[in-house]
């Protein structure tokens, strides 16, 4: 394979932007990438589904998805936990506020806007509402791009909004909201993006995996380790943010690694779960249907570092 087609979305502290901010890194490994942004996880995996894409950086639930309906994918590494935060107008209560009542935080919103209907906050959102029996009362909006999230808000559509840190950032920074519920309150652990393949690559080319691993190792460590200088390396290639705003991002959801640690396991298939029970997925998966983790084992055998 002379070009790896590698899917990934306009979220700031996934490595694929340091990766297309950072070529050199790249070249070294010999490895030729061809980056395309989608607007959503679901999208990715529609691609990947069609072999338009080889690698995608994904939530887990959309994988899963496309997983139970037949495609030939395997999740082979992690990327990052806990990035799904609800923002609402300022008028509402924080979490804190109402001592901690998920339930009481949840009922003060009539409508929520979500990124695409199968997209980890979709599905993340939709869990809460069945648990905390509020299905009924509290209207789900579906937008096809996360960045209208902002606009519906603004225009009064919306009451609340779910979805990642810097759709946070931007609330807060535009005095449009703030957040009541934190990444770490909402689902402790899931596990927001891991990087996904097609399952020929594993069998004809699993250097190709183990290659493009190492880069996305290296990359996540910049980002833990030197969260400044991977601010300025976001900022210069999502030239629409600025170094203040790719820092805010980081380090409101900081808990970054490739790991495919037990933890990240284990609500992966709380997901598997959650998806059969809302409908999204009909078939029981295994961990054996999701993972491939032999190249991670090998790459990242030391504890995680989320």
């Amino acid at each position: 394979m002379n070009e790896i087609k590698v899917g990934h979305l306009s979220t700031a502290y996934h490595t694929s932007i340091v990766l297309i901010g950072k070529p050199d890194w790249v070249e070294e490994t010999g490895l030729v990438l061809n980056w395309k942004l989608y607007p959503t996880g679901p999208r990715i995996i529609d691609a990947m589904s069609r072999g338009k894409l080889d690698i995608g950086y994904v939530g887990l639930p959309p994988a899963i998805i496309g997983i139970g309906k037949g495609a030939k994918i395997k999740c082979v590494a992690g990327g990052h936990i806990e990035g799904t935060t609800i923002i609402a107008r300022d008028t509402f209560s924080s979490y804190e506020e109402l001592n901690c009542n998920m339930k009481n935080t949840l009922d003060q919103i009539d409508c929520i806007g979500s990124p695409s209907k199968g997209s980890i906050h979709d599905i993340i959102i939709r869990e809460l509402l069945k648990k905390h029996n509020l299905s009924d009362k509290v209207e789900i909006k579906n937008y096809s791009w996360a960045d209208l999230l902002i606009n519906a808000m603004e225009d009064g559509d919306i009451d609340a909004a779910i979805g990642t840190p810097p759709l946070a950032i931007v609330a807060l920074e535009n005095n449009i909201g703030k957040i009541i519920l934190s990444p770490a309150q909402l689902w402790p652990f899931n596990p927001s993006y891991g990087i996904v393949v097609k399952e020929e690559i594993i069998t004809e080319s699993p250097w190709i995996i183990e290659k493009f691993i190492h880069l996305h190792r290296k990359g996540s460590r910049f980002i833990r380790n030197r969260p400044r200088e991977a601010a300025r390396v976001i900022s210069r290639v999502i030239d629409v943010i600025n170094y203040k705003f790719a820092l805010s991002s980081l380090e409101l959801s900081p808990r970054y690694c490739t790991s495919l640690s037990t933890e990240f396991i284990k609500e992966t298939m709380n997901f598997e779960k959650t998806l059969r029970s809302l409908g999204y997925n009909n078939k029981n998966l295994t961990e054996d249907d999701i993972f491939y983790r032999d190249i991670i084992c090998k790459i990242h055998p030391e504890k995680h570092h989320y």
